[in-house]
Order: C-alpha cells, then structure tokens, then sequence
C-alpha cells in the first residue's frame, strides 16, 4: 500500500511538474515528459553473505529539460524488480543451494547533465531515492539457513525501505526517442534494520551484515 501511494504521488507530482513547465519555458526550449523501460542486472552486493547478482526490470517516467546552453536537468519516477541470488542450506542436507531474493519499489532520481552531441548523446549523474519492499525469498525456503550465519532466508526479510544511492548514465538517440544505460552505486546499508536479538543470539556477528545495492540498467524512452 505505502508503494502505490508513493507511485501515485511521485507519478503526479511529475505530471503536475511538466504541465506547468510547459507553461512557464518559451515554445522553444526543450523540456518533455517521457516514458522510459529497462532492463537491470545486479541487485544486493555484499562482503559478508555469498550473493550473486540477478536480471530484473523497471518502468517508468522521465522528464528531460534543456537548462541553460548544453547544460540540462532529468528528474523521473520508475517502478523497478531486481534480483539476488543468496546460497543456503536446507535442514538435514550438507549441499547449498541458491535460492532468489526479490525486492520491488519505486525510485526518485534527480540528475544534471551535459549534452556531448547536441540533443544525440548526453552523460547524466546524480541522486536517486529508493522506496522498496522486503525481500521475499523462494517459496518453501524460508527456513533454510544463511551459508556461514545463524540467520535464516526469511531473517533478512526487513531491510531498510528508504535508501539511497548514486548514478551515472548515457544517453543516446533521436530527439524524442533515446536509449540510455545507467550505473547505480548504493550509498545505503540496507541490511541496518536488523535486530540482534531476533537472530538466535548471534548479534556480533548480525550487526556486521553489509548489503548495499549495485545496479547496471539499460532501457528506452520516448519523450511526447
């Protein structure tokens, strides 16, 4: 519910944002809303837990101004997936097996930019506000045990659900149509939520969990 409503107020307020850009920019300075889709490949990244990155998708909406000569400003909404994959150990068996953590939410971004080749190619960086989930594990794996800790799969379920992080991206194309690719470097521990005492005692160890996101994204957009 807190997802929806954060999806219904950002995608508003970017809406909302445009119209009145519109009004306020002379005819000749661009400034559009667009709808963008990708592709990610990434997800947690960790020193402590044995993960592995994991394909994902995300959709949303992007608005792409001109500011001042080559300079311009991006700022958009998107809902996302992403995918990583954790190795535990099922009771009365001494193999692991790899098992999906997936979280979905909404992300914020706010980047400036500079325009390389006029309104063809572009470099873009900046903040980017994540909203998310918990992670949901495999169906029947909840109790299976984390390889190398007291925890088990569904004891990392309550992971921070505001986080932040920095991205830099290209973009490339037409005017109106655009491909881009994108880099996100976590900035946030996401495994901070933990409690100590809700993990069998093992809190020395718990307290040191490290889990921050990295993500490669490509997509498209099409601005109107």
């Amino acid at each position: 519910m807190m997802l929806k409503r954060s999806l219904f107020l950002l995608a508003f307020f970017l809406i909302f944002g445009e119209a009145f850009s519109q009004k306020r920019y002379p005819k000749d300075v661009y400034n559009t809303l667009g709808i963008q889709a990708g592709i990610n490949y990434g997800g947690l990244s960790s020193d402590n837990l044995s993960l592995s990155p994991g394909v994902g998708f995300s959709a949303g909406l992007s608005t792409r101004a001109n500011v001042y000569n080559n300079f311009l400003f991006l700022y958009g909404i998107k809902y996302f997936q992403y995918n990583t994959g954790i190795d535990v150990r099922q009771e009365g068996r001494s193999e692991l097996s790899q098992i999906n953590l997936r979280t979905n939410g909404v992300q914020l971004n706010f980047f400036g930019g500079h325009k390389i080749i006029g309104d063809h190619l572009s470099i873009e960086a900046g903040p980017v506000i994540q909203i998310n989930s918990k992670l949901l594990t495999n169906e029947g794996y909840e109790n299976a045990m984390v390889d190398g800790y007291l925890l088990t799969a569904e004891s990392l379920e309550d992971i921070s659900k505001i986080n932040f992080a920095l991205a830099g991206q290209v973009s490339a194309g037409l005017r109106r149509l655009k491909v881009w690719a994108q880099y996100q470097y976590g900035l946030s521990n996401m495994f901070r939520n933990l409690e100590p005492e809700e993990e069998g005692g093992n809190g020395s160890r718990v307290t040191d969990l490290q889990g921050v996101v990295r993500l490669a994204t490509a997509g498209i957009v099409f601005y109107f």
